[in-house]
């Protein structure tokens, strides 16, 4: 799994496809061929890759918004007080509904996308296609340690 990460993130950038909404038949019409149908997997497929790097893009911004927080706290305050107030801050904004469980998980998720991504470039996002946010935060860190050494200059 990790060597295929490393696959595609060595891979040159992929633009996100043009995804075409019309021309497809709804199923049942009658009027759907195989090669429509096929179609239809691709452009689906497209779609899904695009997805999967809008959440890992929406991760990354999370946890720099986290880190940079964290940053502007520590200019003026311990480490352990300016992570308790980044927490704070956090937890004011989202609504109750949000559990400390969730919480905490998508906030470490959060940073160990944007450690990975800030360290080899937010580009490197662009060339995701087939791993999901929670497949990479999943990574152990000598598997991110792994992928650093791979891309360092």
């Amino acid at each position: 799994m990790l060597e295929k990460l490393i696959e595609e993130l060595i891979s040159e950038t992929s633009q996100d496809p043009e995804i075409a909404k019309e021309g497809i038949p709804p199923l049942g019409s009658g009027s759907g061929t195989f090669f429509d149908l096929y179609n239809a997997i691709d452009v689906m497929e497209g779609q899904e890759e695009v997805a999967k790097r809008a959440v890992i893009k929406s991760y990354f911004n999370f946890g720099k918004a986290l880190n940079d927080q964290f940053s502007h706290y520590l200019k003026t305050n311990p480490k352990r007080t300016a992570q308790a107030l980044v927490n704070q801050e956090v937890r004011k904004q989202l609504p109750d509904s949000v559990s400390d469980d969730l919480l905490r998980k998508k906030k470490e998720w959060a940073l160990k996308i944007y450690d990975l991504f800030s360290e080899i470039g937010e580009h490197m996002i662009q060339r995701i296609k087939s791993f999901s946010v929670s497949t990479i935060a999943k990574l152990s860190q000598d598997d991110i340690d792994h992928i650093l050494v791979k891309f360092a200059k």
